[in-house]
């Protein structure tokens, strides 16, 4: 005698028609209803895909736009750094080191001719 078992599917389908396995993790992407004929078939795979595609558009909208902020965040960054570590000028040297009696101080060579 040949025993009948009974198989159960683990399968689960989103919202999306994406089909998925929570014992082994693999997920296909689409399926179809039973009984659909190639015209709905085609409709419903356009629907996926043109789905798919805004999803990947925006998604890519998105990643330029936080670059985008990084980027400028990393100019001003920069910007002040560069501020920081800008060396003062030698006029400005000289007045902060000559004494107030004596007239302006050059730190600039001179041509002894």
């Amino acid at each position: 005698m040949a025993e009948e078992t009974e198989v159960v599917s683990t399968d689960s389908t989103d919202a999306n028609g994406c089909v998925g396995n929570p014992t082994t993790g693999r997920t296909r992407r689409f399926r179809y209803p039973p009984g659909t004929d190639g015209d709905e078939k085609r409709s419903a795979r356009k629907e996926y895909n043109r789905h798919s595609a805004a999803q990947s558009r925006q998604r890519r909208r998105d990643e330029l736009e936080a670059l985008r902020k990084r980027a400028r965040e990393l100019e001003e960054e920069n910007a002040r750094l560069r501020r920081l570590a800008e060396p003062p000028a030698l006029d400005e040297i000289a007045r902060a080191v000559a004494p107030p009696s004596v007239g302006p101080v050059s730190l600039r060579p001179t041509l002894g001719v």
